[in-house]
């Protein structure tokens, strides 16, 4: 990447008022959205995207962060990491990965990343991060409706019906009485819109480093294409025009083929539903802007349980921009693509959330393959969101698993990171986050929640920092009224059987998700470096931010041929000095 050369004197203060005239309006609502947050391949730095927003978000300056670390150790290993501090790298020191992790490098990496605190230091002092499989009980990992969505009913006691094909399916959908929806078959959206031929597209930037497994871009006419080379490009229109769903609403696959192609959901401006156990797919996948899988927009009391998300051009879900309540569990986020905006066969675009004052539980869900937004959250229009990630896998990443901006309190526990580069995107103010990774830390919880929390455990990645102490985020959090959270080592075991439509977290290659050695894979003491989010596009209210569709087979194959997770759990996982073969 060359450096730009700004121009001198009136020509360069034309230039700059012109970009402003543009960006100014929609910095906050992310209009032009890109990846260019710091890649490991792709070499690319942006700077904090959020600091046009920084007013409406409600967080101050320095004061407010850098001061909660922890001491912390490596997945079953004997290495200490240190707790981390946030505050701007001055040292440019390189942080060490492991082998499965590919190192970090450039200037401007080493300049804006944090660093992390000396062993020993650090908020909290007792020893976990391990694979323990002891104690706690299933509230996270459920079922059942739980979380902050846990009053949701759906279709409630209405005749389940099956649709005959997809346009009975649509109006079902959208239709203002409850109805319980069942799904046998595959039901397959794409030309149902017609073919947009040599439309209008444009070249991201990703693209010209790998156009051979990249992805190209659809202009929808938010301006996240100025700028980037045109290019004309063909896609199915489907994927731009989501299914409506109504309120009180039950979609509930019955058959292993249950699925929806090429089109997603939009959900605004309504309550009480379920979608649970299919799966959604092929909506535009070689297409940035080719169409989300769901869309939360105002919506609350909604559950979205054991999907499987795959082949999705942009975000698998999104919130934003009215505040939405949901609990998202148990699902499997399949990022294996060959459509790849990071070049390395990996989707990056995973979930993202900008719904001002969401209340979300994030429990049980295998994040496979995700280099990026695995979730991006943010809270650009004032209020305050609140999410609980809980109980979750983000399973091998070349770049980012989490990215928390300003105006939000997160809760981060009970987790497991395996081979992730950059387990939490952090910026010179992030939002309020706690992530306990030591024994001592997680008993903080226990007056506000009444339960202590459970660690995160960690294999070749560095630990999530805390920016907040337990009780400013656990306030926040305790109305969600969650019975308890498993520990590491059984969550990664159940999440390893349960999640995505079919029960089983497995990827695309088959390969463990844990994988290798459960214990001994230490991270080196030293510095570790984080790294900055970036703005994101987001339209008006009904399909805020994008929508399109996709090629490719009608039935996925993910999974086929595919050691069982259980068999690959008692190998892998249980017992945190335990090793693999």
């Amino acid at each position: 990447m060359g450096k730009l050369m700004r121009p001198a004197g009136p020509l360069f203060l034309f230039i700059f008022l012109s970009f402003l005239s543009h960006v100014t309006a929609s910095s906050c609502d992310m209009s032009l959205d890109d990846m260019e947050v710091y890649h490991p391949i792709m070499g690319n730095q942006n700077e904090d995207p959020w600091k046009d927003c920084r007013s409406s978000s409600g967080q101050g300056g320095s004061d407010s962060v850098a001061k909660f670390g922890h001491r912390k150790r490596a997945l079953g290993g004997e290495h200490w990491v240190g707790g981390h501090k946030h505050f701007r790298r001055v040292d440019g020191g390189v942080g060490s990965f492991g082998d499965a992790v590919r190192a970090p490098g450039g200037g401007n990496y080493d300049k804006f990343m944090p660093s992390a605190q000396s062993p020993g230091s650090g908020f909290g002092g007792g020893v976990t991060g391990s694979l323990s499989t002891e104690g706690g009980d299933l509230g996270a990992i459920s079922s059942k409706p739980h979380g902050f969505a846990a009053a949701v009913t759906g279709g409630g006691s209405a005749t389940p019906v099956i649709p005959r094909d997809v346009k009975e399916l649509e109006s079902l959908l959208a239709s203002d009485s409850p109805a319980v929806i069942h799904l046998d078959k595959v039901y397959d959206y794409r030309g149902t819109f017609g073919t947009c031929t040599n439309c209008k597209g444009c070249v991201p930037d990703s693209y010209l480093q790998c156009p051979s497994k990249g992805q190209l871009a659809i202009d929808i006419g938010v301006g996240w294409c100025e700028g980037k080379r045109s290019q004309s490009v063909t896609y199915d229109k489907a994927g731009l025009n989501p299914l409506i769903v109504g309120s009180n609403k039950s979609i509930i696959g019955i058959s292993k083929d249950a699925a929806i192609v090429g089109r997603g959901f939009i959900i605004k401006n309504v309550k009480n539903v379920i979608l649970q156990n299919f799966r959604i797919e092929q909506i535009n996948p070689e297409f940035v802007w080719g169409g989300d899988g769901v869309n939360l927009v105002g919506a609350q009391m909604i559950w979205i349980d054991k999907i499987t998300f795959y082949l999705i051009g942009r975000q698998f879900i999104r919130t934003g921009t009215d505040a939405s309540t949901a609990t998202i569990s148990n699902n499997h986020f399949d990022c294996h693509t060959k459509w790849s905006a990071t070049c390395d066969d990996s989707h990056y675009w995973t979930l993202l959330a900008h719904g001002s004052g969401d209340r979300i539980t994030f429990s049980g869900n295998l994040l496979d393959k995700c280099s990026g937004r695995s979730p991006k959250i943010g809270n650009l229009k004032g209020g305050d969101s609140v999410w609980h990630i809980v109980n979750s896998m983000f399973d091998t990443s070349s770049g980012h698993s989490l990215d928390l901006g300003p105006g939000i309190t997160v809760l981060v526990e009970g987790n497991v990171f395996t081979n992730v580069a950059q387990t939490s995107l952090h910026e010179s103010h992030p939002g309020r986050a706690f992530a306990p990774s030591d024994e001592a830390v997680c008993k903080q919880c226990t007056g506000v929640l009444g339960r202590e929390c459970q660690p995160n455990a960690y294999r070749n990645a560095k630990p999530v920092p805390s920016t907040s102490s337990a009780s400013v985020v656990l306030k926040d959090v305790a109305p969600e009224r969650m019975s308890g959270a498993l520990p590491p080592g059984k969550a990664a075991q159940t999440v390893l059987s349960t999640a995505g439509c079919d029960g089983k977290g497995e990827a695309s290659s088959g390969n463990s998700v844990v994988g290798g050695e459960a214990g001994g894979l230490g991270t080196s003491v030293g510095s570790v470096k984080e790294d900055y989010g970036t703005g994101t596009g987001t339209r008006d209210g009904t399909d805020d931010e994008d929508d399109i569709s996709g090629q490719g087979l009608a039935k996925s194959e993910h999974g086929a041929g595919t050691k069982s997770q259980e068999s690959r759990v008692g190998d892998a996982l249980v017992g945190g000095g335990a090793k693999g073969t």
